[in-house]
């Protein structure tokens, strides 16, 4: 064939998957997972034959969003930058399809700590969506709320509260108040107030989004592991350990039901159960499940992704609180090259190796070392945070640990003051 009779095959073949490629929901995932590779086939022949039109990009833009509910952004990256190249060369500029693919680009960069390019486009897919569809329009209350978990996951928690609210206005009004997406409304603040331990707040939440999820979408839906992952992390917030393993139990037998037993998120339940086991001083039973989430990780993701350290931490939590300080050290510090490279150095989990690694220092007396990480942790954690968080006066307190250690004793009591002051914010802030 020349080169005008392969173009018009691509462009069928195209059409033709688009039109089997179907919505994605739970009881579609295996139809899009037989499809992908055929999605993959298209979006080559769609760069290599230059072809734009609907299908093409209402295609990318599904197998896209099955990619990233699997955590294979990717592959979704890729998909979806090519439909947004498509979407404006072939619409006008304040098109809605346009604003959906900036949205869905933007939730992916802040899954992937991408927080400044995330914003940036959810923001744009924001005025689009408010000046085409009117301020009061679901769409408009999906970026709402994708906004508002960026601002969370930056620590800019009261930035994202109003966010939130306004996203659940929208829904509550125009869908109904015991539609699924009211439900994810209740589940970000959940996670919000839990972030800033307004516990009370937060739980109650977190069981309303529960009691609706099970309702509508049954027991054993993704979304309710979801769920039941913040309430377990709210009752271990709470030192309600018992609670907290049950749900995280529950949530792990959902999840490797409904993604397969491989998928991320699965790792990160994972991980929450280690967080448990090492409150309970049980370090060993912890150590298999630390080496199926790194595995689990490193398959899935890549040695180097943002999880990946979560998981390396983990690993050197544990050693560090058997006692074996080389070990310790070496998995924070490739935790740490992860996240400096992927997240960045002013990023709160950052700070919170700069944390462990203090700690781990002021142990084995490398004071100056640790004064060191001590200062950068605090200081990354005000600035995401604000003055009056746990997370600060956390740090604090161990920081004038290492300096009674020191001899500084004025410079310690100058910070325990700080502490206690910082610690009247947060009775303040819980109190609200």
């Amino acid at each position: 064939m020349d080169t005008d009779i392969q173009r018009l095959w691509a462009e069928r073949v195209i059409r033709t998957v688009n039109h089997a490629f179907p919505d994605v929901e739970l009881q579609t995932w295996e139809r899009c997972r037989r499809y992908l590779p055929h999605v993959q086939i298209c979006a080559m022949y769609s760069e290599e034959y230059t072809l734009s039109f609907p299908e093409a990009a209402r295609l990318f833009n599904e197998a896209a969003s099955y990619l990233v509910v699997h955590a294979s952004y990717e592959q979704a990256e890729r998909l979806l930058l090519r439909v947004l190249a498509i979407r404006q060369e072939l619409l006008e500029a304040n098109h809605p399809d346009t604003a959906r693919t900036l949205n869905d680009l933007g939730a992916l960069y802040r899954n992937q700590g991408k927080y400044q390019d995330a914003e940036s486009l959810l923001q744009k897919a924001l005025t689009i969506r408010q000046q085409v569809l009117g301020t009061e329009h679901p769409d408009v209350a999906q970026t709402l709320h994708n906004l508002a978990s960026l601002y969370r996951a930056q620590g800019a928690y009261e930035k994202a509260e109003p966010f939130y609210l306004q996203a659940l206005h929208i829904r509550e009004t125009t869908l109904g108040v015991d539609h699924p997406l009211v439900a994810q409304s209740y589940y970000g603040l959940a996670k919000l107030y839990h972030s800033q331990e307004k516990y009370q707040q937060a739980e109650e939440l977190c069981k309303q989004a529960l009691h609706m999820q099970e309702q509508r979408l049954g027991d054993d839906h993704p979304t309710i592991a979801s769920t039941l992952n913040i309430l377990a992390k709210i009752y271990q917030g709470q030192n309600k350990l018992d609670q907290a393993k049950e749900m995280n139990l529950r949530a792990l037998w959902i999840r490797e039901r409904t993604s397969g037993e491989d998928h991320p998120h699965v790792a990160i339940i994972l991980n929450n159960l280690v967080e448990i086991y090492h409150a309970e001083g049980r370090y060993h039973e912890a150590e298999p499940l630390i080496a199926r989430s790194l595995r689990i990780h490193e398959q899935s993701l890549g040695s180097e992704h943002p999880y990946m350290a979560y998981s390396l931490s983990n690993l050197a939590e544990n050693f560090f609180l058997r006692g074996d300080y080389a070990q310790a050290e070496s998995n924070y510090k490739k935790a740490l090259v992860i996240r400096e490279q992927n997240l960045g150095f002013n990023h709160p989990r950052t700070a919170s190796t700069y944390h462990n690694l203090a700690r781990l220092y002021s142990v084995l007396e490398r004071y100056e070392e640790a004064e060191s990480f001590y200062r950068k942790a605090v200081s990354i954690l005000k600035q995401a945070f604000g003055p009056y968080h746990p997370a600060v006066a956390d740090t604090l307190e161990q920081y004038a640990i290492l300096l009674r250690k020191l001899k500084r004793e004025s410079e310690a009591f100058e910070l325990e003051v700080r502490i206690q002051a910082i610690r009247a914010g947060q009775v303040t802030l819980r109190d609200q």
